[in-house]
């Protein structure tokens, strides 16, 4: 009896905490509009509702196929109450009639993963009535002689365009950008302690954000050098991950490092689900554990061989390469927008026949 009671009791506890888990995290979906004509745009919103921020990835264009994405915008952070909504929008359409099915979206937060409900849309013909069609008899021919001799200035006025386009244009078109490293993954770690650290902490308010970005900081590190599924996995996993990469003598993890990791994760998790609030003596230390965490495991890294240092400058040579041939092929397309819309305007201004006969002949 008393066996099975204290299951039953564990039991409950793991569902109240995977409950308070996924309720600290909602996902909301609006669309302005589930009937529209051939082309017409919707809008398509998803919407986070949060006690904290995590790093999150919303759905890309594919993901929306029968409808098609005509614009994608910029995500958007708002704070109400003591929670974070964070939203995104989509503007959609399609050009065939029919009747679709929009499927559910996957939205990733931090370690959660959230799914939006499926839309029916409609999508409707446009209807024309022609028989209520106006009809107007052909307009006479409207002969002039008139010469213009403004035009024979338009080439002058192209030339002149030209050169004011590649003058405004020339440190975008021309200047080379020097070759720069990205920050390595340890010193984004330290310059992201650092930066938590002077940002200061307070218990009851800013606990839960503050072991958020903390925990963060430790896995994100973890997952690009030593294991690439630490951001996904509960503390449990990680930890066992660690001691089996330290068994095996691929990393000569320390107890020491393995038991202050183990503590600070713990805390975050306390912190997370339990509505745990360390002291300011305790998170200080807990961030110094982590600062000193990130250190022994940098040092403990293999050193990159000259084959990857060199292959690493190439494909960022190449990149440079590659960003030079779009601005190069923006400025080709700039001017050839701008010459036909100078031939658009002088056909509108003078007629098409005269600016073929006396400029594109």
């Amino acid at each position: 009896m008393i066996s099975n009671n204290f299951r039953k009791l564990i039991l409950l506890i793991s569902l109240i905490g995977f409950t308070t888990s996924m309720m600290s995290q909602r996902l909301v979906t609006s669309i302005d509009s589930t009937s529209i004509f051939i082309g017409e745009e919707i809008t398509y919103k998803l919407e986070i509702h949060s006690d904290t921020l995590a790093q999150i990835k919303f759905p890309e264009s594919e993901s929306f196929v029968p409808m098609e994405v005509l614009k994608t915008y910029d995500s958007d952070t708002i704070v109400s109450n003591e929670k974070y909504i964070v939203s995104k929008k989509y503007g959609l359409t399609n050009f065939d009639a029919a009747s679709y099915i929009l499927p559910k979206q996957k939205v990733v937060f931090g370690d959660t993963t959230l799914f939006s409900d499926s839309k029916k849309i409609e999508v409707k013909l446009v209807e024309v009535d022609t028989s209520k069609q106006g009809l107007y008899d052909i307009k006479p021919i409207f002969i002039t002689n008139k010469e213009y001799d403004l035009f024979r200035y338009i080439p002058y006025l192209i030339l002149l365009l030209i050169i004011v386009f590649l003058y405004i244009y020339r440190n975008k078109i021309f200047k080379s950008k020097k070759f720069q490293y990205e920050k390595s993954p340890y010193q984004k770690a330290k310059d992201e302690i650092n930066l938590i650290s002077k940002s200061g902490y307070t218990a009851a308010e800013g606990a839960k954000e503050y072991y958020s970005k903390l925990s963060f900081i430790i896995r994100n590190f973890l997952e690009i050098k030593v294991f690439d599924h630490s951001l996904e996995s509960t503390t449990d996993e990680l930890l066992y991950e660690l001691k089996r990469i330290k068994s095996s003598g691929k990393l000569k993890l320390t107890s020491s490092t393995l038991n202050n990791l183990h503590q600070v994760l713990q805390t975050a998790d306390l912190v997370k689900f339990a509505k745990y609030y360390p002291d300011e003596d305790i998170a200080k230390k807990d961030t110094e554990k982590i600062k000193i965490t990130v250190d022994e495991i940098n040092n403990i890294l293999p050193e990159p061989t000259i084959e990857e240092l060199k292959k690493d400058y190439e494909f960022h040579q190449k990149l440079l390469k590659q960003e030079r041939s779009k601005r190069i092929k923006k400025a080709i397309i700039g001017f050839m927008g701008l010459l036909i819309s100078t031939v658009l305007i002088a056909s509108v201004l003078f007629g098409f026949t005269y600016v073929k006969d006396s400029i594109l002949r």
